[in-house]
């Protein structure tokens, strides 16, 4: 299943973590900004999750089959 994860503060992180927690694999792509994404990479590199994406853009051209937008709402508007 894949999965996008769009802005990972607080409750995109819990969200993360409930997925990483599952007995599941899931392919996760994290859409955060790069100041963000360098301190998720900090905490979740110990455990070398080959299935997460780290990026500060949407991609284009992939399907997902669930997402979780957890921005302001001023970016989910836009």
């Amino acid at each position: 299943m894949k999965i996008i994860i769009i802005g990972c503060g607080k409750i995109g992180f819990s969200h993360l973590k409930s997925f990483l927690n599952s007995k599941t694999v899931y392919e996760i792509d994290i859409i955060d900004n790069k100041k963000r994404l360098s301190e998720l990479k900090k905490i979740l590199i110990s455990k070398k999750y080959s299935y997460l994406n780290f990026k500060s853009k949407i991609p284009i051209n992939k399907k997902f089959d669930f997402a979780i937008i957890s921005t302001n709402s001023i970016e989910r508007f836009s």
